[in-house]
This record gives structure tokens, sequence and C-alpha cells, in this order.
């Protein structure tokens, strides 16, 4: 049995995963699924305040609030952020990463930088980048997601997949993620 964490992306909640989790439940595993201070189920506590560093607190206090170890943790689009963040207070709790990348969303999250002491590639665990391929690449503009893709992409450190929809893997394709995730934890 395995254990995932499942951080949602910006203007989401933990409602992200309802079709997601019961496929890795059904196999067995543990799935947590914690919401992000003003956003989705959380959006009562919204405040000019909520930054990154909310959010990191908001993961690293569950997982260390349910002391959870040996963990899968995954984070969506903007949560990738988020469980990138984290991992400067939890990483020795991590035995995978994995970096898949909608109610009004906190602007200060876009804006603070994620601080880690090394390299992500430096850290023991496994790592994984999944790319939704429909989402298109703009020329002369920002492309964080596909800036993430091509450095990963042949990175002998990261395990790289594609899946053929748009950015919204969870609600779209929940059955190949769930298949991905699985394949994670071998």
């Amino acid at each position: 049995m395995s254990t995932y964490v499942l951080v949602h992306g910006a203007w989401g909640g933990a409602h992200t995963w309802k079709l997601v989790r019961p496929g890795l439940q059904a196999a067995g595993h543990q799935v947590f699924t914690p919401g992000l201070t003003g956003i989705g189920d959380r959006v009562h506590l919204a405040s000019p305040q909520v930054n990154l560093t909310t959010h990191i607190d908001d993961v690293v206090n569950h997982i260390r609030y349910e002391d959870l170890t040996d963990i899968v943790l995954l984070g969506f689009s903007y949560g990738g952020m988020v469980v990138t963040g984290a991992l400067a207070h939890i990483a020795d709790r991590v035995r995978h990463l994995v970096v898949v990348r909608l109610t009004p969303h906190p602007s200060k999250c876009f804006s603070e930088r994620v601080r880690l002491l090394q390299p992500i590639e430096d850290y023991a665990f496994g790592r994984t980048y999944v790319k939704a391929l429909d989402d298109p690449r703009t020329t002369g503009a920002a492309n964080p997601f596909w800036d993430v893709a091509d450095r990963v992409r042949d990175h002998s450190s990261w395990n790289y997949h594609e899946v053929d929809t748009n950015h919204m893997i969870p609600q779209n394709r929940p059955a190949e993620l769930v298949g991905l995730l699985l394949d994670v934890v071998g």
C-alpha cells in the first residue's frame, strides 16, 4: 500500500481529485487531498495575505499532522509550485514527486518564488513530470509548463509522460492519471 498526497492547482480545490481518488483507493492505497487556503472548499479564508508560503504551509502541516511518510506527492499545475516549496520542509517524507502541469485565486501566489536549499534533482526521491499536450505553446510569451517540460523531458533523474488532453488531466483523463500514479510506486 502507498500513500498519495494530491495537491490541486490554482482556481481549484480538493474536489479536483474526486474522479482520481476512487481509483487509487480501489487499488488499496491511502489518498489525501489537502485544500489550499483561500480557494476551493477553503474560499471562505481568502484574503490579500494569502500567498505561496501560505499554501506550502497548508501542505506541510497536513503531511506533518497526519504523520505521513514514504509518500507519493503530486502537484497539479500551480500545485507543482506548492509541492516543490514544501520539499524544503518534508523532503525526507517523500518517496516520489509527481508534477502534472479553477474559483478566484490569490495573486501573491504567482509572484513569490519557490525556494529550495538544493536543486530538485539532488533530492533522494523519484520524480515524474506529466505534460498535457493539448495546451498550446505560445510564441513571444511565457510558457511555464512547456519550459519545465522541455527542461525535464530528457533529464536522467526525471520520468516524463505526456497525456493527449488539455491542462485538466484529473477531470479529462482520471483513469490514465490513476494508471500513471500506480506505475510510479511499482
